[in-house]
């Protein structure tokens, strides 16, 4: 799916200092493709924003490229950040709710996404025990999105017009 990419926003949605060497900056981007479909992406960089933000840009390439639906990303969860980040409507605008009780270091990605006039919601997330989920080989936030698109996609291919 080769076509133009109209980068319309990246940004730091969460900042670690850089001692913190445990965590990581968070950015995300959005585009729109040539053929107007929504796309984000999710970079994250234990040592700046900046590299951060080209991670961002370039998932959100390779997701413009692999993926036939428009999405946004609701919500980021836990996390090495234990937060939760909300993205509201309005481009680049987003809310994080601080380190509360309930929230893990397990990490959860929302996804809202539509083809053709139809829409679905998705997530995913790290909970339960897996070898991915432990210590410093966890998933990459990246890597949590595509699961979350990958359910996004099974599901936008169980929705539409049917016999009965």
């Amino acid at each position: 799916m080769a076509g133009e990419l109209d980068v319309r926003d990246v940004s730091v949605v969460y900042s670690s200092q850089i001692w913190r060497l445990t965590k990581k900056n968070i950015a995300v981007a959005t585009g729109i493709t040539g053929d107007g479909r929504h796309v984000q992406g999710i970079g994250t960089s234990r040592w700046s924003g900046d590299t951060a933000m080209d991670g961002a840009i370039e998932n959100l390439k390779e997701n413009a490229r692999t993926r036939d639906f428009s999405f946004q990303i609701v919500a980021l969860e836990g996390g090495y950040a234990n937060v939760r980040i909300e993205f509201l409507d309005e481009q680049g605008i987003y809310r994080t709710t601080g380190s509360t009780r309930g929230l893990t270091a397990n990490k959860r990605v929302e996804v809202n996404a539509s083809k053709e006039g139809r829409s679905v919601s998705a997530n995913n997330d790290e909970s339960g025990f897996s070898l991915e989920n432990v210590g410093f080989g966890r998933r990459d936030w990246s890597e949590m999105l595509d699961g979350a698109l990958d359910s996004a996609e099974s599901r936008l291919d169980r929705v539409g017009t049917t016999s009965v």
